[in-house]
This record gives C-alpha cells, sequence and structure tokens, in this order.
C-alpha cells in the first residue's frame, strides 16, 4: 500500500528523515518499506502511512497472540480482529463483557515481549514527589486562580479525595509582616496510585490585599497532619486587578462553545502563521515545509490545506496516521500528494534538527507530562525565523468537569492550565509570542518563535 510514497518519492521527506535506530542520514524505498541504508532497518508502510518507530517500543499483536494460541495463522488472527472492527455491538453496556478482543489480551502481549510489570517506589519521608509546574507568581487580587502541579505518588498507599481522612493539596501565605494565611484545599481529581503521577489543578483565592507573599504548597490529609514536605515554594506579587492581558485577541462568541467555530478559528490562525513563513521566505521561492505533531486522523495543517506547503502529519497511533492518509486521499487530493503521514513518538522523532518553517500541535500539547520538554524539541525542528503554532489548547480550568475525569480514569494525561502558565512554558522553552487569542473563553491559540536570534542548539 506503499504506491503514493514509491511513485513520488518524496525527496523533502528524504532530506528530513533520520533513522530512529542509529541516526542515519541516507534511506530508499520500497513498496512496503523504506530502509535506512546504514543500519539496514526497515520501517514498515502501510496504506500510505509509514511506522518510523523503534522496533522495540510496538509488537506484532498478531504474531504474539498467534502464539499465544498454539501457533495458529497470523493471518488468520488478523482477519478476526478485522471482523471484531466490523461487527460492533450497537448496545454500549455490552460491549466491555463481549467485544474488547485485543484488550483482553493485553497480558499475554506483555509477557510476549517481556514488558515489566509496575514497580512500586519504595516508601520515603513524603508520600508526593513534584515532577512539574508551570508557576506564574503573578496574580490579581481578589480573583480566584489555578496552577497546576505534577506530583508522583512515591509511597505504598493510594493517595485520593475520598473517606474519612481525605487528602488535599493546599498552602499556607505569608505575609511580609510575618501573618500566616491558610490556604483553601484542592481535591485530587482520580486515585493516585503508587509509582503513578497526576497533575493537580490547585485552586488559589488570591488574597484582596495587593503585595507580596510568601507562599508553600504542601499536601494535607485531613483530620491526621499536614505534609512536611513543600511541593512548591514561591515569592508572589499579587497586584491591583486589571485588564484584559495586552495583545491577547478576544473574538466575540455566542456564549457557549461552538466545536466548528473552533476549528475554522484555528484555521485562520494556521493560515496567518504560514503566510507568515511565506513572507520570511520571499527570497528563497521554496515551498513552505509543515510539520504537524499529534495530528490525529484530521491534521489541521491538511483540513485548512495551503497551497504550495509540503506536510508532514505525525502521530503515535499508526492507525490514525493510515485513516487519516487513506482520508485525505478522498477529499483533498492536492494536499495528499503533498503530505506523508508518519507514526513516530514526539520524544523519538525521525527527524533532522532545523528542518521546518511551521511545526503545529492541536489540542495535543496539554497532553504531554513535560511541555516545556516538547517545545522544546518541536524548537529545535525549526529553521531559523521558523514557527510553531498551538491551536485548541485549554485555557480555563473545570476540575469536576465529568469529562475531564472521565478521560484521567481511562488513562489519558488530561491537564487544564492558565493563560499565566503558557507564559511560564514559552519562557522556559526559550520562545515568544508573536500572536495570541482566546475563543470561548477556553480555546487558547497562540503563534511562537524562538526568542533568541537563530534556532540554532
Amino acid at each position: 500500500m506503499g504506491g503514493h510514497l514509491t511513485m513520488q518519492t518524496p525527496k523533502w521527506l528524504f532530506d528530513r528523515l533520520k533513522c530512529v535506530e542509529c541516526t542515519g542520514l541516507n534511506f530508499t524505498a520500497d513498496a512496503d518499506f523504506i530502509r535506512c541504508n546504514i543500519c539496514e532497518t526497515d520501517y514498515p508502510i502501510s496504506n500510505n502511512a509509514i511506522l518510523l518507530l523503534k522496533k522495540g517500543v510496538f509488537v506484532d499483536a498478531a504474531e504474539v497472540i498467534s502464539k499465544h494460541l498454539n501457533n495458529i495463522d497470523p493471518s488468520a488472527v488478523e482477519k478476526v480482529f478485522a471482523t471484531a472492527l466490523r461487527y460492533c455491538l450497537k448496545d454500549a453496556t455490552l460491549r466491555g463483557e463481549f467485544s474488547g478482543i485485543l484488550e483482553r489480551y493485553s497480558g499475554v502481549l506483555a509477557a510476549g515481549e517481556g514488558i515489566r510489570s509496575e514497580v512500586r517506589l519504595p516508601q520515603s519521608g513524603s508520600r508526593l514527589k513534584k515532577l512539574t509546574d508551570y508557576f506564574n507568581p503573578v496574580f490579581e487580587a481578589g480573583q480566584d486562580s489555578h496552577r497546576s502541579v505534577r506530583v508522583r505518588n512515591q509511597s505504598d498507599e493510594i493517595i485520593e479525595t475520598a473517606g474519612q481522612t481525605p487528602f488535599h493539596l493546599s498552602y499556607w501565605l505569608r505575609t511580609t509582616d510575618g501573618t500566616l494565611i491558610e490556604g483553601v484545599r484542592s481535591r485530587f481529581p482520580i486515585p493516585l496510585h503508587p509509582g503513578h503521577d497526576l497533575t493537580v489543578p490547585l485552586r488559589i483565592a488570591v488574597p484582596s490585599q495587593p503585595g507580596e507573599y510568601e507562599m508553600e504548597v504542601k499536601l494535607v490529609q485531613e483530620f491526621v497532619a499536614w505534609e512536611e514536605q513543600v511541593l512548591v515554594s514561591k515569592r508572589i506579587t499579587v497586584k491591583e486587578p486589571g485588564s484584559l492581558r495586552a495583545g491577547l485577541v478576544t473574538p466575540p462568541h455566542n456564549g457557549y462553545y461552538d466545536f466548528k467555530e473552533d476549528i475554522g478559528r484555528s484555521g485562520k490562525v494556521l493560515s496567518d502563521a504560514v503566510n507568515m513563513a511565506f513572507e520570511h521566505l520571499a527570497d528563497e521561492g521554496r515551498s513552505v515545509e509543515i510539520l504537524e505533531v499529534a495530528c490525529g486522523h484530521e491534521p489541521m495543517s491538511l483540513r485548512h490545506y495551503h497551497p504550495n506547503t509540503h506536510v508532514v502529519a505525525c502521530d503515535l497511533a499508526f492507525p490514525q496516521v493510515q485513516l487519516g492518509a487513506l482520508m485525505f486521499e478522498k477529499i483533498n487530493k492536492i494536499a495528499f500528494e503533498n503530505s506523508v503521514f508518519i507514526a513516530a513518538d514526539m520524544f523519538d522523532l525521525p527527524l533532522r534538527p532545523g528542518s521546518f518553517d511551521v511545526i503545529v500541535i492541536s489540542a495535543a500539547l496539554h497532553h504531554f507530562a513535560d511541555i516545556v520538554e516538547a517545545l522544546e524539541i518541536m524548537s529545535s525542528l525549526l529553521r531559523p525565523g521558523g514557527l510553531i503554532v498551538l491551536l485548541r489548547e485549554p485555557a480555563k480550568y473545570a476540575p469536576d468537569d465529568p469529562t475531564y475525569i472521565s478521560e484521567l480514569m481511562n488513562g489519558f494525561n488530561e491537564q487544564q492550565f492558565e493563560i499565566a502558565e503558557y507564559d511560564v512554558m514559552f519562557e522556559r522553552s526559550g520562545l515568544k509570542l508573536v500572536y495570541e487569542q482566546l475563543d470561548f473563553e477556553c480555546s487558547y491559540k497562540a503563534i511562537l518563535r524562538h526568542s533568541g536570534p537563530t534556532n540554532a542548539h
């Protein structure tokens, strides 16, 4: 199914690829795979999408389950999976019991590839270890605000906001004259199991009196004790309430979130960024090279395709990019012919530094455990003057939202942020704002470029 790639052999892609096994830069294409000519690793092509992951991070489920079932024909196993996809029970309440065929073999797949089960961390003096925070220390007086704190449970017990002695995150404020102010409590959105990580939305009731305060964030078990360990220690500045931040564009809306409208507004921001890239390349007369990471099956850069661009659409999920390639071949032939779909790991990308003029990520940045690291990786892939485009990122806390809780329970790394926290992410990543927009009071969009004179790393 590699006809598109084989027939056209896009040199613009080969000029940007690197082998994730050996970092080699020399490739050839066949009908069914791309081969690294240095280490001779073959990367499969299926439905016009390329699997560019290291071999150790995925398994051939049909092969493993075949061995488990007395070495039956792997192609027959594959047909069974296709049948499960074709015939799906309409009653969702029955699906968990009578479908989910691949999930039933999850233990087999793990054991077959020697994947270790979770190892609990030893009990230490404190239950939590802070992993990341994007703590902007400036607040408006008298306003409720939030800051996210990502923690790991390094104890042997479940930490949860339930029962007679629940756990919360909270804080103490100390004024300049030494007065202590006890903060409000923030619940753990889901139970935090030993060895697991979770981003906890910390609610802050900002004092009405402007000034400087010392803040210490700690874990508290109600009716038992505060932990001595300080998770976050900050000097915060409380300022007089002011107007909306300068430069933030807030288009009018009808008072409710409109998904279709938000996609359209995202397309306008993306188009503006691509036009900026064309202006920057005015003297070069070449195509704008776009990378979209975590693209799913409907990359924004192809939904809103801009002529004279080349697009690499990348997602960790191989089926998603295959569906995307199949779909765009039908609905936008020109976009399809100027794009390549790849499955790759954001933190081990098969792409050379300094290869792209525009990098796009839509409604996905907040899923990464370390957002600064993700932004730094994207920045390293930009050419001098290149742009990063963030679309549809959350900018409003709703810690009790049922969808948010449900996705956390289902294993998604859901996180919520305020715009002030994005400022910290950008600063730590060496990026500066070119443009920012907030739609429906919750959907954040931004165009960024490297804050230094070049994008060299």
